[in-house]
């Protein structure tokens, strides 16, 4: 059916035999439990079109209080019903308030309660509810629960969408504590349980993995890389419950366990940033951030592009697409190091997989973003938002991906002890980030500390002089902390924005980088030949210049990993240069430099004419005011670095095929440098406590190489303590000077 949305079709017969099975069924001593039990014996849910518990029929857990005891799921994963059962010896009108607060912050359309014997039905009408039909089970038929019945959403019927997106903004499910009903909806719909929207993207993520592997170098070589330094030890006997429940996981042997991990961190890595998109539109209305439009209207504009010439109905790939393109807008617009590219947008290459494969990704995706367009997040910030974003990953997935949460007493405690009070002047630490409690947790007192000065000028506090910096080796531990710090400043962000339309957050201080790295013991290995430890990451400091070398998840020569190197110029002789005057302005001058990189890129890959680095650098320093003669200065100085880091960019979607890396290769040379050169007034984290047999063998051998206290059966807390250390002894040796 194209146009208006269209009911499965309903087996009256078998509803009207249902119906009377049911009054000759339920007893008057029957319990709740009792009475629901026989709505699916006599099989009233499948004749109205609901298939199984799981998929479109979601009932109440048991024990659980103050929730309805079934929805039944339209099949887009909206609600269509809420059901409320009692027993047979109570009066259906007692209970009419309970169905009706369920019904309206559910945004659910009909309802009823039975308890067997009797049925009430019910449609919303706004914050009020309308009785439809009354009476007896014995007296019903089937036309009277014709519009209970199940609805269907072609998410390739453009119409379907295009009604389905709108019902969406006028009435969206208001998420206003991370622990109400439209939460709880969120976090089923969202997260790993079977039958779930994400469940099936993850599903169908792991199909599409394992069919490109070997049809796509990208992918090959960001899974094998992820593997080889970034993947956890996988037991088949102990991994999570919902893992096996969520039915995206098939077999538990070593290959599909470690496929299934990464297709679930590209997932949560897909959905996270999807759904920070919907916090910008949800508390700006789209209008200061994300320019006129909002998510719900940039995605319809986007799916517009991928129409069929002939039927008019959306192609296929439309999904993928416009998500792709949504990217790289927001990229470019947005929050640029959330949404650049990284290794977990191999899924970009669906298009050589099989159609079976490419297509059942494309509806997973179309699916879970209708889902994700229901909930409304305007009334949701701060510590709220924060605990609704934990909530989102169950404590065994967490602790299965290498995510170790610290709780926020415990945070709190320790910023306390240190004096940590969000200072502008000061600058804090976490070197072993995770999921980003510590840094979320100081980022909520330094926006309170500085809740009345110049919006632009709190988030470049942010940006552009690091008032907060986060590191972990993860990169998917990265993206989600970067997301949620992204989160917790959109408010801030849209205050900035609509200050200066043309304010964009392009780096959030949040980097991919190894805090246990040893760069300049590596850097002196290598002068002297050695070869210790197989290092991943170099760091010359040459008298005028930085140059750093970096290991990319790319196969060469039959060989997975392919080294780049990079190099900068040093702080001390930019200023001698007369470039910059300070540390802030030397890192801006490193983000211009990547930035005019980045313009470039999207026009090479666009076919259009290349602007000049140099063009692009100096619009990029232009909004920070500089005086004519520093800005000319400046992008003269900086012009030769950023042609250097195209031709490597230009090298590597030339002979390799892809050049997809800009985002790692300034995230690596930003760590590597806010490592080695600035200086923090607080050291704050919980570094984890992980065992060397659920870490990859070649971390376990650095750390042996490089560290003396790590030996035998040791916990990686181990060397963050000798690091500590030594960069205290470091510290104390400098002032004595």
């Amino acid at each position: 059916m194209t146009g208006t949305l269209g009911y499965v079709d309903m087996d009256t017969v078998k509803l009207d035999l249902a119906l009377e099975d049911l009054a000759k069924r339920v007893k008057p001593k029957f319990t709740e439990d009792a009475v629901e039990h026989s709505l699916t014996e006599t099989k009233f849910y499948e004749a109205l079109g609901y298939e199984r518990t799981g998929r479109d029929i979601r009932r109440k857990p048991k024990g659980k209080a103050g929730i309805p005891d079934a929805l039944l799921l339209n099949s887009d994963d909206s609600i269509q019903v809420v059901v409320e059962v009692k027993k047979p010896s109570e009066t259906l009108t007692d209970h009419v308030p309970q169905l009706r607060r369920y019904m309206v912050e559910l945004r659910a359309p009909y309802g009823f309660l039975t308890n067997g014997t009797a049925f009430r039905l019910y449609k919303r009408n706004g914050q009020t509810i309308d009785d439809l039909e009354s009476g007896l089970t014995k007296e019903l038929r089937a036309a009277d629960f014709a519009e209970f019945a199940k609805r269907t959403v072609d998410p390739l019927d453009k119409e379907h969408v295009t009604q389905r997106v709108r019902e969406s903004q006028r009435e969206g499910l208001p998420l206003t504590q991370a622990d109400d009903l439209p939460s709880q909806q969120f976090l089923y719909s969202l997260g790993l349980e079977p039958g779930s929207p994400f469940a099936e993207l993850v599903k169908t993520t792991m199909r599409l993995l394992a069919d490109l592997q070997d049809k796509s170098t990208f992918v090959s070589g960001s899974y094998d890389f992820w593997k080889k330094v970034y993947a956890r030890e996988l037991d088949a006997d102990h991994i999570p419950r919902l893992w096996k429940d969520s039915g995206a996981l098939t077999s538990t042997s070593e290959s599909d366990l470690y496929r299934f991990s990464f297709a679930l961190e590209t997932s949560y890595a897909l959905t996270a940033r999807l759904m920070l998109a919907k916090v910008i539109q949800d508390h700006s209305k789209g209008e200061q951030i994300a320019g006129k439009r909002s998510l719900a209207d940039q995605l319809l504009m986007e799916l517009e592009r991928h129409l069929h010439p002939r039927t008019g109905d959306l192609k296929s790939n439309a999904y993928p697409e416009a998500v792709r393109e949504l990217f790289d807008q927001y990229a470019r617009t947005l929050f640029t190091s959330v949404y650049a590219t990284d290794i977990f947008d191999w899924w970009r290459d669906y298009g050589a997989a099989d159609s079976q494969n490419s297509e059942a990704f494309s509806e997973a995706l179309a699916k879970l973003l209708l889902s994700l367009l229901r909930f409304d997040f305007s009334r949701l910030e701060g510590d709220l938002l924060g605990e609704l974003y934990q909530q989102y990953f169950d404590p065994e997935t967490r602790k299965a991906l290498g995510e170790f949460y610290t709780p926020p007493a415990v945070v709190n405690f320790i910023l306390d002890e240190v004096g940590y009070e969000g200072a502008r002047n000061e600058r804090l630490l976490d070197p072993a980030t995770g999921s980003g409690t510590f840094v979320i947790t100081a980022l909520r007192r330094y926006l309170a500390a500085n809740s009345q000065r110049d919006p632009v000028e709190v988030l470049r506090g942010l940006t552009e002089d690091y008032a907060l910096v986060a590191f972990d080796v993860n990169p998917f531990a990265v993206l989600m902390a970067q997301v949620n710090f992204a989160a917790l400043l959109v408010p801030k962000y849209a205050e900035a924005a609509k200050q200066d339309p043309d304010f964009v957050l392009r780096r959030l201080p949040i980097i991919r980088t190894d805090s246990l790295r040893q760069e300049g013991i590596e850097n002196e290995a290598l002068v002297k030949g050695s070869q210790k430890g197989g290092a991943l990451f170099g760091l010359g400091f040459e008298s005028n210049e930085i140059t750093a070398q970096i290991e990319l998840p790319i196969r060469a020569g039959g060989k997975l990993g392919h080294i780049v190197r990079l190099t900068f110029p040093q702080v001390e002789e930019a200023k001698r240069q007369n470039v910059v005057d300070n540390e802030r302005e030397w890192l801006r001058a490193l983000q211009a430099v990547f930035y005019a990189v980045e313009v470039r890129s999207q026009a090479f890959d666009r076919g259009q004419t290349l602007p000049e680095n140099a063009h692009s650098i100096r619009t990029f320093l232009a909004r920070a005011k500089l005086p004519e003669g520093r800005l000319s200065k400046q992008t003269e100085y900086l012009s030769p670095y950023a042609d250097k880091v195209w031709a490597t960019l230009k090298e590597l979607k030339e002979e390799h095929g892809d050049g997809r890396f800009l985002k790692t290769l300034e995230d690596l040379m930003l760590g590597l440098i806010l490592k080695h050169y600035l200086k923090y007034d607080y050291v704050v984290g919980n570094p984890p406590y992980v065992r060397i047999q659920e870490l990859p063998e070649e971390l376990r051998r650095y750390w042996e190489d490089y560290y003396v206290w790590v030996a035998g059966n040791f916990d990686i807390y181990i060397p963050f303590i000798e690091r500590a250390l030594l960069e205290a002894i470091r510290t104390a040796f400098q002032n004595s000077d």
